[in-house]
């Protein structure tokens, strides 16, 4: 049996996304950057994530009779694009991302407080390997978001930063974990919670005791 041109954390990564429904244009832009230097062009990576499709589907076929638990989708929401149409014309489609994020911040943090319940929002701290962008709370807990922001298309952080916030979580109790994805052209924006994604995966280590240092300050816990 040929070994997988794919490491197994690249694959279970592509047929979790099949699972939720993501066609295979999708799942493709999801794991391209993680997944290119595994493989000699890209027909040869879509071959791989048809063939894991595959796979996914021929499971599925076996659990007859047995719930088969989906992870949430979450749907996109409207919000009010007027009151940051200063930050909006310095935005272009050229812009890179990182940049097009640091912009967005303000919209990023009117979102949380006003539509999603945030208080006490606040950027989170600017140690090397950071894995989230915003600290705040909801209904009295902690949380870490992280925030992935485009002018046309909803977009998913990189496997390191989701490996660094495990650790965190694994780390400090009751901490929780959303992805904001904010689509500016078309003023919307969907928001996953702790429960709804997947965090265990690989990538390469950087200290996280600074920015663990740094969250038991803000939530008042006193070091182990």
């Amino acid at each position: 049996m040929p070994k997988p041109k794919l490491p197994k954390p690249v694959r279970e990564k592509i047929k979790d996304l099949f699972r939720q429904g993501y066609s295979n244009q999708s799942v493709f832009r999801f794991v391209k950057d993680e997944a290119k230097s595994y493989v000699s062009s890209d027909q040869e990576l879509s071959r791989c994530i048809s063939s894991l499709k595959g796979k996914v589907k021929r499971q599925t076929r076996v659990i007859v009779g047995k719930p088969k638990e989906v992870p949430h989708r979450a749907k996109a929401k409207e919000f009010n694009l007027l009151p940051h149409r200063k930050i909006m014309s310095k935005m272009h489609k050229d812009m890179p991302g990182k940049e097009l994020e640091r912009l967005c911040g303000d919209i990023a943090s009117d979102i949380l407080r006003s539509y999603e319940g945030f208080k006490k929002v606040q950027k989170g701290p600017k140690f090397q390997g950071t894995p989230f962008d915003f600290f705040g709370f909801k209904d009295g807990a902690p949380y870490l978001v992280e925030l992935k922001a485009s002018l046309s298309s909803f977009h998913s952080p990189g496997e390191t930063q989701k490996r660094r916030l495990q650790d965190l979580l694994d780390r400090i109790r009751n901490l929780r974990v959303p992805l904001l994805q904010v689509k500016l052209n078309k003023a919307s924006y969907r928001i996953f919670y702790h429960e709804e994604m997947k965090l265990l995966f690989y990538g390469p280590k950087a200290p996280i005791e600074p920015i663990e240092k740094w969250i038991r300050e803000q939530c008042g816990i006193n070091e182990q």
